[in-house]
């Protein structure tokens, strides 16, 4: 608030005199309103300027009529006119029965003319000894600027053109002291404030409309307003002393920071408060939802396919490419990525009919601000998958040793190992022993081997706790290890696979004679508890293949007979597990990473009911 200051500088002091005045008869200024609580000689300004005037009857006789005026105007730069007068008489129609105030500017001089008048009929009129505040004249808002003066005198009021006070007994003329004039000056304004002035950067996400609430405060309760200096965005000035800055970001504002710059004034002319603060968006970065480890097998001339797919959690459109080829492959390649939608896009791949080994596709997928990469692997094969079996046998009989074979029943790859661990419930279950397959030679190594065997030579197993993983592991546990070749001379393997199917080993199984168990199934199944679990290796040993899917024994078939499965395959479920060798951490390293080229398929005993074994009927 600009506040104005009325320094009590009395120019002059005249004290008329006239008939029986004698200063016991006076009108006076008892005091002034609007003053500075802190200066008493200063008055704020827009605030009604307002002096009180006392009566004092010291004549020892009733004061029967009276003619009091005052004349108001401003000398200076400001114009020679003041605001509207406001005058109140305090306790004067009690005692006049007749009272006139009136004010005017009736000469046009800029000066205001206030007039009192009153007279006595039936009243008591201004008893003797009277001493109290009648008047007020006031100044509403006072205009003035620094270096002008503000004067209040006596004026003449008609039509006697003098002050006059009746009795009964003559004419009185009161006292005054005036002229009283008061030097305007200028007290520097006390501009509003901020509040709440934020002090530390905003970070905020691209993806939602950011906004900050301030507030400020002027302590001599000015009006102010705010404005946007510079910076993006927009103020919105709320109710009382809030303003609020919002923006809507888009991908472009990432990664910047920008300056945000809002004054508040009260347009009193001080120095306005200025609020500086920073705003900093950022990105969350897409991530593939879908993108397969698998290395894909190529042959010539099919196309193979691969869907991958992404997300993003701030909802930016999303854009797939493809980077490179390592190798490049053959002249007679096909290949491409194409952008199905939104989120997904496909990569396609003929190969070259010379084309060999690994080919790395690399693609990324970005929201135009962060980017994601990811290799997918083709390789030239002619080869099928292997398929390895546990057996499914039925209407086993209680109590007795039953052998169940673990057999490839697919796959062309030559084999230089495996390694695998197997489940199954110890509680009806008691595992004897594991036989090796065919691919090994019973007779010494020196002896030439059969032509219907590879004469392997390392064979092993064990059963048992593998580890400690709680109650996650089963109760039984079984691993069995098998490679064809050991650092032991010349003499070497006759084979490294045989024609499709045969039997790699076999689970020697005591079935419990519980009858409890009558009628159930009693699975056996492969199970993984660490990268290690369920592996063949190749021939030269530089290629591990590790599973691609794991199936479960489904519902018999009764036309045609056999046995169907159902996928329990879950490469993201975690260790220990029934569902396959896990992404992380077995599949990480890209450049090294196994290839996924078994499908498991579980298998177990079903043991027979007691009514299918002893059919009871008619002797005759």
């Amino acid at each position: 608030m600009k506040r104005t200051s009325l320094f009590l500088a009395l120019t002059a002091l005249m004290v008329f005199s006239f008939g029986l005045v004698h200063g016991a008869n006076d009108v006076t200024l008892d005091h002034m309103d609007g003053l500075n609580p802190g200066d008493p000689s200063q008055v704020l300004t827009n605030v009604d300027v307002c002096w009180h005037f006392k009566l004092t009857n010291g004549t020892g006789m009733n004061i029967t009529g009276s003619t009091n005026g005052f004349a108001v105007w401003m000398v200076g730069g400001s114009p020679r006119t003041v605001a509207t007068l406001d005058t109140h008489a305090l306790g004067w129609p009690v005692m006049y029965d007749l009272v006139v105030a009136i004010y005017s500017d009736a000469d046009g001089t800029g000066i205001d003319v206030v007039g009192f008048g009153g007279a006595k009929l039936m009243s008591d009129g201004l008893p003797v000894g009277f001493e109290q505040e009648v008047w007020h004249v006031c100044v509403q808002a006072l205009p003035a600027a620094d270096g002008d003066t503000l004067c209040i005198d006596s004026a003449f009021y008609p039509p006697g053109g003098e002050w006059i006070w009746a009795t009964a007994t003559g004419t009185l003329y009161p006292g005054w002291d005036g002229p009283h004039c008061f030097e305007v000056y200028d007290i520097p304004n006390l501009p509003p404030e901020f509040d709440n002035c934020p002090q530390e950067n905003f970070e905020k996400t691209h993806c939602e409309a950011a906004s900050v609430v301030l507030t400020a405060t002027d302590d001599e309760g000015d009006p102010f307003t705010f404005t946007q200096l510079s910076g993006i965005g927009g103020i919105v000035q709320g109710p009382a002393n809030t303003v609020t800055w919002s923006y809507a970001p888009t991908i472009a504002d990432v990664c910047i920071t920008y300056e945000i710059v809002i004054e508040v004034d009260d347009g009193m002319g001080g120095i306005p408060d200025v609020c500086v603060f920073y705003v900093h968006f950022y990105n969350d970065p897409p991530y593939w939802t879908l993108c397969p480890t698998d290395t894909f097998l190529l042959a010539y001339p099919n196309e193979v396919i691969v869907e991958v797919a992404a997300d993003d959690n701030d909802g930016d459109a999303l854009i797939f490419e493809l980077v490179n080829v390592l190798p490049e492959p053959g002249a007679g390649a096909i290949y491409g990525l194409v952008q199905t939608g939104d989120l997904t896009a496909e990569l396609s791949f003929i190969c070259d009919p010379a084309d060999e080994g690994l080919f790395g596709f690399t693609i990324f997928v970005t929201d135009g601000v962060d980017t994601t990469y990811q290799v997918i692997w083709f390789k030239q094969l002619q080869m099928m998958k292997f398929d390895v079996v546990i057996e499914n046998r039925p209407m086993v009989i209680q109590g007795t040793h039953q052998k169940l074979a673990v057999t490839v029943t697919q796959g062309t790859e030559k084999l230089g190992g495996f390694d695998f661990l197997i489940a199954y419930d110890a509680s009806a279950l008691v595992f004897t022993q594991a036989k090796a397959g065919p691919l090994y030679c019973p007779v010494p190594h020196w002896l030439p081997p059969p032509v219907d065997t590879c004469n392997w030579e390392y064979f092993t197993y064990r059963f048992g706790a593998f580890g400690n993983c709680g109650n996650a592991c089963p109760k039984g546990l079984l691993r069995v290890v098998g490679i064809a070749e050991t650092n032991n001379g010349p003499v070497h393997p006759a084979c490294f696979s045989l024609p499709v199917p045969f039997d790699l080993f076999y689970l020697d199984f005591l079935v419990t004679d519980d009858r409890t168990f009558e009628c159930m199934y009693i699975p056996v199944r492969f199970f993984w508890m660490d990268c290690g679990d369920n592996v063949l290796s190749s021939k030269t040993g530089d290629t591990l293949w590790v599973d691609s899917q794991v199936f479960d024994k489904g519902l018999p078939m009764p036309d045609p007979p056999g046995d169907i499965y159902r996928e329990i395959t879950n490469h993201y479920y975690g260790f220990p597990t029934y569902f396959g060798m896990q992404e992380h951490p077995c599949m990480m390293d890209t450049l090294k990473h196994p290839i996924r080229f078994i499908n498991f398929y579980n298998g177990g005993l079903d043991i027979a009911c007691a009514e299918s074994l002893d059919a009871r009927g008619d002797i005759n």
